[in-house]
């Protein structure tokens, strides 16, 4: 089993060693190509991030990326799905039997990354797999549940291919014979079992970060509910959006200690 990572991090070189090292390590083990990119995406609050460019090219130097886009100026910035489609056309060149997406903030163990070439090694008919992350909410002690997107694909699949993505995390499929496209929900998944597979995901803390993440999301899902988060100006912190659970019907997340 080939593996072509589709590695996206900007704006979080202090995450960049948790969350890309365990997979340059895992190399050692297994067939893993990674192919990153770090772009301002063009709804996000725009900052520059030398740092982030300068350490991501420290790995591509010592040959633990195959491929690195990188962009910094403010000027013609791409929408989340055009940037990491630049990575994934690059692995379709190449000999890879899956594609994985793995964010700058997502931390995972040695074992889970063995425990994913085992469980997607034993499920060869499955078409694409969620992994659920065990979300880090509020501090670094307490997470909540239920995050589990679509993250690991498989590229042949009968006479469909991976094709290209068109939105954050969703693809689409070619039809190599008859040329159509098919949106990968329509094929066979499954969730990676919890006990084998939970990545750490540093994704709503009290930091800059999670402030513009909010900022982010109230433009990127502007025609929806908005984001479950909301940003505290007088008190300086991140607290839930109750105007979104208002809005939704859904209860907040249970609060849960590491």
């Amino acid at each position: 089993m080939k593996l072509g990572v589709i590695y996206c991090s900007y704006g979080m070189s202090d995450l960049i060693s948790g969350s890309l090292q365990p997979w340059v390590k895992a190399k050692e083990r297994h067939e893993i190509g990674i192919f990153a990119v770090s772009s301002p995406f063009k709804e996000f609050p725009y900052q520059k991030d030398y740092d982030s460019h300068k350490v991501l090219n420290e790995y591509l130097d010592n040959g633990s990326l195959e491929y690195l886009y990188t962009k910094i100026n403010k000027e013609d910035l791409e929408y989340e799905h055009v940037v990491r489609d630049y990575a994934l056309q690059q692995i379709l060149q190449r000999d890879y039997d899956y594609v994985l997406l793995v964010d700058g903030d997502e931390e995972y163990t040695q074992d889970e990354i063995d425990n994913l070439f085992e469980f997607v090694e034993k499920n060869k008919l499955v078409t694409w797999f969620r992994i659920e992350f065990k979300n880090l909410t509020f501090s670094t002690y307490t997470y909540t549940t239920g995050f589990r997107p679509p993250r690991l694909f498989r590229i042949n699949n009968g006479q469909f291919k991976l094709n290209r993505f068109v939105w954050d995390n969703d693809v689409t499929y070619i039809n190599t014979l008859a040329k159509n496209e098919a949106e990968y929900k329509s094929f066979s998944s499954i969730l990676i079992p919890i006990k084998l597979v939970n990545p750490l995901h540093y994704t709503w803390l009290n930091d800059e970060r999670s402030k513009n993440k909010i900022e982010y999301q109230e433009i990127h899902f502007g025609l929806g509910s908005g984001c479950s988060f909301k940003w505290n100006k007088d008190k300086n912190i991140l607290e839930w959006n109750d105007e979104f659970f208002e809005k939704t019907g859904q209860s907040k997340p249970e609060l849960l200690n590491i």
